[in-house]
């Protein structure tokens, strides 16, 4: 049955729809990378996705990746702030590291207070 009109003007909102947080309080990156498998001498392009504790993206937020190399060399690259979407994404020359070796790629997010970072991982080949 439904509800009556004072109900509805007071819960605007359907049963099921969740409100805007006011205040991001948990977060959570997601990220992948182009090629699992890639040349020497190619470039890498990193995507991550950022969201809050309702899985909605969050806007501005930097992002920081560092890339490790087997022979213990890293490279460190500061990412866009990310958009309305929580999306960001860069691409980076992945030089000439040896060829079979798993690169470890780590990407930090940090909103405020809270952090959050997830690994993705790359092959070089020839």
């Amino acid at each position: 049955t439904p509800a009556p009109a004072e109900t509805r003007e007071t819960h605007p909102l359907a049963a099921d729809a969740q409100p805007i947080p006011l205040e991001v309080t948990g977060l959570q990156v997601v990220a992948t990378l182009d090629h699992p498998i890639i040349g020497l001498q190619g470039t890498q392009t990193a995507h991550i996705y950022v969201r809050d504790q309702l899985n909605q993206g969050v806007e501005g937020v930097p992002v920081d990746i560092e890339v490790q190399y087997r022979d213990g060399r890293a490279e460190r690259f500061t990412m866009p702030a990310t958009n309305e979407h929580g999306y960001s994404q860069l691409g980076f020359a992945i030089g000439d590291p040896a060829p079979g070796m798993v690169v470890i790629v780590t990407l930090r997010a940090r909103y405020e207070s809270l952090e959050a970072s997830t690994n993705a991982a790359f092959l070089p080949w020839w």
